[in-house]
């Protein structure tokens, strides 16, 4: 029988199953007997006949209808002229939840009520295909409920009548199948990280988004490519005699390579390789050129150090000063204003040539008052400052927008400016703040000299102190030097053990230093329990953990975690402030100094760094600000790592709590006005707050503002909707609620409700650590709370297809048609390709009737998304 396909990409056959009949046709209550047997059905041409003795029409007859009644698949006999069945196997029954024998009494056009159309268009391709037409269809059971199956029928002629033999599978289990397949795929398509697949001959099959970004081509440019075009001849002669062999030996390799980008630019790049059953690798691409630019600046700072010293004036300083700038962060607007006693002002001294073009035709001041001017007042607050260019600013007539301050202690100030929307990256921001801690002692160093030149009679006082000062500067190059090769260790590090133990070994290998711990506060054995040290034995790690803390007896680590500030403790006469297996080991060491420095991160605290010192000038305000940036960093990448274990860890910990206490300020107004919340999403802002979107049932919008007046953590509550039954209303806060609380400590909202009863919240954090962490938190600032459960959930990994059919499968037909038409046609390009006029007029439907299904699927799609 040969096999044809239709315009559809449907199979059928030209040749139906017939029989010899009488005329009359057959009615409805027919039963299978009456139709003839599957004996009665065909005409054999003998190529297909089974030597000898063949079995009678009865046992066949039987054989067909055991076959009939014990299939998988549901069977019906559809006499498609009076929308009847005629017969139906118990699975069919069983599909539909009818009883044995009732389908039918059911018509066709029943089952399919949803889509009678569809149903009828089917039945047409089925007769003139006449054999193996297959669609899916949707169904309606006798409950009412609905499913999807794939209906595949054949036409069969028995007595001269016409009637359609129909197999029912159910396809709901496959389409979840489908569905979870695309979900973990759009997930690995979204990663940041480059992820690729090669097949058995080094050929890609997949590249995400992020892979083909890395190396600068498109994706469909890389499929079916050899790996090769994306490295050099060195490179591809490595893999093959070292990683390759590795890799298929033990299964994975690691480590870094230097790829070539479509343009012809290299970069270097972490590179994870996996073999895979099937002879194929799994490639994990990382970009480090951030991480080496930051190398290289530290590296090039630590050389500016070096010219500073050497410069011979505070002019020479400033150009220096404005040149690294430029070269090292390459912010081309850079100035450096000295303070000048007599005036009391701070006077223009280095300009960056850009800086010069820029302000040239504007005639500025040489000088800015310190009491009246903001370069005056950045000098006085010691701090850096970022100021936005006013309106009466004169600055306002070019193009620069912002201006970054930078105080050199009492010597003056280093500014630099940006152009649009830029702002001043934070790691920037820290290094300007130890070039000007340099170029700040490098101005002290040219005054210090200045003055010696001046007073020759005081020459061997000025001396020693010129070398004191040398030595202090040679201190504060190797404590430079030292906190790079910390934050170069803390970078590498994968995990919150590993940046915990590099710190303290990095620390204490150096010279400078005796040894370093950390500890973490931990609020039911209410002391510092220690997690990693250096340059100490265990012993005394267990000691520190074994202190029984009072409030007359805390050392400086639980000042720095309870405060939040550094604390420096020098000399015998404060060693009491340290706890006292600490005391007893620094004392024997030579001690000198020590320094107690918080680890926290937008009011996340991960516990304190202890640094002990042998030298009297240890933890100056250039070190001490180094320490300062030290542990924001060391915080800064704690949290990241956090977050990171949150995004991909394959199961988190899940916590559910329930609370009464009113210090938060949902369950104090829910209590107040009688009312119930139910949080729907949260915005964190530029400003470090957060928008919390909440769905208020039983008050209203103006009444829940009311009494919000006057809260200090309440910055704005905002009507989204208002209608009788629930309003959406947005609330802005700085701090003063429970979520605000465990999302600032790393923790991820499921869901919260709120009522007069009280609050209940489920969220979640990577590890049982984190989850003990943050709940001794929470409950020591809501005291009112009750952990109702605490339970780890795995996270299933979504592909790439399940992904796309969660966001697609809720589109109609419709819908999807404009939508995609819209988006080929370049109506959503800048400027646009069409209008939607011209979209729709080439989809023979109104402007109106285009706008209205593009809306509706871009609703569905950002629903999909973002709940």
């Amino acid at each position: 029988m040969k096999d044809e396909q239709d315009s559809g990409g449907r199979r059928r056959r030209d040749e139906r199953v017939t029989a010899d009949a009488p005329p009359g046709g057959v009615e409805r209550t027919e039963t299978l007997e009456r139709l003839g047997t599957p004996a009665s059905v065909g005409a054999s041409d003998g190529r297909n006949d089974h030597p000898g003795p063949k079995p009678d029409a009865d046992a066949l007859a039987d054989l067909y209808r055991t076959v009939f009644e014990a299939a998988d698949d549901g069977v019906l006999l559809v006499d498609v002229a009076a929308d009847a069945f005629l017969t139906a196997n118990p699975r069919a029954c069983d599909l539909l939840g009818y009883p044995d024998g009732e389908l039918v009494d059911v018509s066709p056009t029943t089952v399919h009520a949803d889509d009678v159309a569809r149903y009828r268009e089917f039945v047409a391709n089925a007769l003139r295909a006449g054999d193996g037409w297959t669609e899916e269809l949707t169904c309606t059971r006798r409950d009412g409920s609905t499913f999807v199956a794939e209906v595949a029928a054949s036409v069969v002629d028995v007595r001269g009548r016409t009637y359609l033999l129909a197999l029912l599978r159910d396809t709901t289990d496959r389409r979840a199948f489908e569905r979870e397949l695309a979900d973990r795929w759009l997930a690995v398509d979204a990663a940041t990280e480059g992820i690729a697949q090669l097949d058995v001959d080094g050929e890609f099959t997949y590249v995400n988004g992020a892979f083909a970004a890395l190396f600068g081509y498109a994706r469909d440019a890389l499929l079916g490519q050899g790996w090769q075009g994306l490295y050099d001849e060195a490179t591809q002669e490595r893999f093959s005699n070292q990683t390759q062999p590795a890799l298929f030996d033990i299964g994975s390799w690691r480590g870094e390579a230097v790829g070539v980008r479509a343009d012809g630019t290299t970069f270097p790049h972490e590179l994870s390789l996996t073999a895979l059953d099937d002879g194929g690798v799994l490639c994990i691409v990382r970009d480090v050129s951030e991480r080496r630019r930051r190398e290289r600046q530290l590296e090039a700072l630590s050389e500016v150090s070096g010219y500073l010293l050497t410069a011979g004036s505070t002019g020479e300083i400033g150009e220096i000063a404005v040149a690294a700038v430029e070269e090292l962060l390459g912010y081309s607007l850079a100035g450096v204003a000295m303070y000048d006693a007599e005036t009391d002002s701070l006077e223009l001294t280095a300009l960056s040539r850009e800086l010069d073009r820029v302000i040239d035709p504007l005639d500025p001041p040489d000088s800015f008052d310190v009491e009246g001017t903001e370069v005056g007042q950045a000098y006085r607050g010691g701090k850096p400052t970022v100021t936005l260019v006013g309106e009466d600013d004169p600055l306002s007539q070019t193009p620069i927008t912002q201006v970054l301050l930078v105080p050199l202690a009492e010597h003056g100030i280093l500014g630099v400016g940006t152009y649009g929307d830029e702002g001043f990256d934070r790691s920037d921001v820290a290094l300007l703040e130890v070039l000007a801690a340099n170029v700040a002692a490098a101005l002290g160093r040219a005054g210090r000299e200045a003055e010696l030149t001046a007073a020759r009679t005081e020459l061997a006082a000025q001396r020693d102190e010129l070398l004191e000062q040398r030595d202090a500067q040679r201190t504060l190059l190797d404590v430079s030097a030292l906190a790079r090769e910390v934050v170069d260790g803390v970078v590498d590090a994968r995990s919150r053990a590993d940046i915990e133990r590099v710190v303290c070994e990095r620390l204490a290998a150096s010279e400078l230093y005796h040894f370093a711990w950390i500890g973490e506060y931990s609020a039911d054995r209410g002391r510092i329990v220690p997690r990693a040290g250096a340059g100490v034995g265990p012993s005394l790690l267990d000691e520190i953990a074994d202190i029984v803390v009072t409030e007359g007896a805390r050392g400086a680590a639980d000042v720095a975690v309870e405060t939040g500030e550094v604390q420096v403790v020098r000399g015998i006469g404060e060693v009491d402030r340290l706890h006292e297996p600490v005391r007893r080991e620094a004392l024997e060491r030579g001690f000198e100094a020590a320094i107690a420095v918080p680890l926290s991160y937008h009011g996340r605290d991960y516990g304190a760094l202890v640094v002990v010192a042998g030298r009297e000038d240890a933890f100056d305000e250039y070190e001490l600000a180094t320490f300062e940036m030290l542990g924001d960093l060391v915080g800064f990448t704690l949290r990241a790592e956090n977050d990171r274990n949150l995004l991909y860890a394959d199961s988190v910990v899940e916590v559910e709590v329930r609370s009464t206490d009113r210090s938060s300020f949902f369950v104090d107004a829910a209590s107040s006005l009688g009312c119930r919340m139910r949080f729907v999403g949260i915005v964190p802002t530029d400003e470090g707050h957060q928008k919390l979107y909440a769905l208020l049932e039983g008050a209203t919008v103006d009444g829940l503002a009311e009494f919000a007046t006057g809260m200090p953590h309440v910055r704005a509550v905002e009507a989204i909707d208002e209608n009788a039954v629930d309003s959406l209303v947005v609330v802005t806060l700085s701090g003063g609620s429970m979520t605000y609380d465990l999302t600032e400590r790393g923790a991820h909202i499921l869901d919260a409700e709120v009522d007069s009863t009280g609050t209940r919240l489920r969220f979640e954090v990577p590890s049982r650590d984190d989850a003990r962490s943050v709940v001794e938190a929470f409950l020591d600032t809501y005291p009112d709370t009750t952990v109702v459960a605490i339970r780890e959930q795995d996270r299933p990994v979504r592909s790439l297809s399940e992904l796309r059919g969660q966001f697609l499968g809720s589109l109609t037909e419709r819908q999807r048609t404009c939508l995609t038409s819209a988006y080929l046609e370049g109506y959503y390009d800048w400027p646009r390709r069409s209008s939607a006029e011209e979209v729709a007029a080439r989809l023979g439907i109104s402007s109106a009737t285009f706008h209205q299904h593009v809306r509706l699927a871009e609703e569905k799609l950002l629903r999909a998304l973002l709940d």
